[in-house]
């Protein structure tokens, strides 16, 4: 699997994205509902670049969520209160 996405790529399968809430649901891919949305990244997960794309997006969005603040993710160290870590332990 190839991760580190361009901003070419990211600028490209979000235009897909949005191009197919368009084709399937004629409407802004924002605009979806919960079960609208996950039907469309379900469809677009079946694609090579699809799956390629929301996997480099949630491992960024775990990244942050679960970074040392220090990185600018994870304000306050908030993640890691939720999750009870204690850092250097």
């Amino acid at each position: 699997m190839k991760l580190i996405l361009k901003i070419g790529d990211l600028k490209s399968a979000i235009k897909e994205i949005e191009n197919l809430s368009l084709k399937q649901f004629e409407k802004d891919f924002l605009t979806l509902t919960s079960t609208e949305t996950e039907k469309l990244l379900r469809e677009f997960e079946k694609s090579d670049s699809g799956y390629n794309f929301l996997s480099e997006v949630i491992t960024y969005t775990l990244e942050a969520f679960l970074g040392d603040p220090i990185y600018g993710g994870n304000p306050n160290g908030i993640a890691w209160k939720y999750l009870d870590h204690r850092a250097g332990f």
